[in-house]
């Protein structure tokens, strides 16, 4: 086993431990070089430095390598999608950064390189956040006294509106000339606003008939855009009871009439299915759905659970209740949601419960 890890860029790195802070946490000094050799003599520097009491956090160390080392010391137990996401940031648009000194990159290096996807502004989102968090890290660990991500700038754009469903598209999903199975896919989703990856990961087990409730206690994510991996929900708060309106239930006795299979919406093998297979299955519902409207729509699955959000509205479920329901970490995004809705003064409430009037 190599004694040292050697990164992508072809530079061995290590660290050494100076101490502790006046909060117990410890002090690392990162090291990087082109070869075993001068790494080493660079740690015997150190050495030296701590025996002589010299200052020792000059601010050596590449921003590729400390992005690197600070992806897997404080995002190791992220999920598998956002630990792709930062990996992808990191190696892909932060690349004309990795050959410089951390203390060497000022706000306008950061600002070119967000300026430069302006196109993309989820992208820019994602860049501005990660780029905080490395330097604020970068500042408790001594290598720089000050944040040049701190004040970053967003390119403009219009921000797309979540949406919810249009009563002609709740109409045309009942219409629709969907299977029992479809038809199951369909109403936990209008029902019951699970996230995709929950919705993939049911089992039958899952189920509750008896106290009309769907237990939502995994996800399915997947590896490289395409195998499945079955992980715990996006946050500890999304593991959860939903209350199952009875139109799911009916929807869901028959399908279950239908299989034998242990897995809502595996595959025929009775596996969980890649994410083009769970993405074709969207599709051909979508279609169906587009059949009876006569045109095509951007109807999404986080359509059905926008849309699920403003029913707990109209239902004048609590923030509590409607956070609980959702799953999310905070009352942020219920919030944002009833804020929305609330500007709008609609005066229709439509109860919760008259999902099971769709399937009777």
């Amino acid at each position: 086993m190599a004694k040292y890890t050697k990164n992508k860029r072809g530079y061995y790195h290590t660290g050494v431990q100076l101490g502790y802070d006046e909060n117990g946490r410890r002090i690392t000094k990162w090291l990087t070089a082109r070869t075993i050799a001068e790494l080493e003599r660079k740690i015997m520097d150190v050495k030296n430095d701590i025996a002589s009491g010299r200052d020792l956090l000059t601010g050596e160390v590449l921003f590729g390598d400390y992005a690197d080392i600070w992806l897997k010391t404080y995002k190791a137990n992220r999920g598998v999608n956002t630990l792709a996401m930062y990996r992808n940031l990191i190696e892909r648009r932060f690349l004309p950064l990795c050959g410089l000194k951390v203390r060497d990159i000022r706000s306008t290096h950061l600002q070119a390189l967000i300026n430069d996807c302006g196109a993309l502004p989820r992208t820019c989102e994602q860049m501005r956040m990660a780029l905080r968090q490395i330097f604020k890290q970068a500042i408790e660990d001594d290598i720089i006294t000050k944040n040049p991500a701190a004040s970053l700038e967003l390119p403009r754009h219009v921000r797309k509106e979540k949406r919810a469903l249009t009563s002609e598209e709740k109409a045309a999903v009942l219409a629709a000339d969907l299977t029992e199975r479809e038809r199951a896919f369909v109403m936990i989703l209008f029902g019951c606003g699970l996230r995709p990856g929950e919705l993939y990961a049911l089992t039958w087990q899952d189920i509750d008939f008896k106290n009309a409730v769907i237990n939502v206690n995994k996800s399915l994510v997947f590896e490289n855009n395409s195998r499945p991996r079955l992980t715990f929900p996006k946050t500890n708060k999304s593991i959860r009871a939903v209350d199952a309106p009875k139109g799911v239930l009916n929807a869901l006795k028959a399908y279950r009439a239908t299989t034998i299979a242990p897995k809502l919406f595996g595959s025929p093998t009775g596996d969980y299915k890649g994410l083009t297979g769970y993405c074709g299955e969207w599709k051909r519902i979508k279609k169906k759905i587009e059949k009876v409207l006569g045109h095509e729509t951007d109807l999404t699955m986080y359509c059905f659970r926008h849309n699920y959000a403003s029913e707990l509205y109209y239902a004048e479920i609590s923030l509590k209740e409607a956070q609980r329901l959702m799953g999310h970490n905070s009352y942020k995004m219920i919030m944002d949601v009833y804020a929305h809705l609330d500007a709008k003064k609609e005066n229709t409430k439509n109860k919760l419960d008259l999902v099971q009037v769709w399937y009777n």
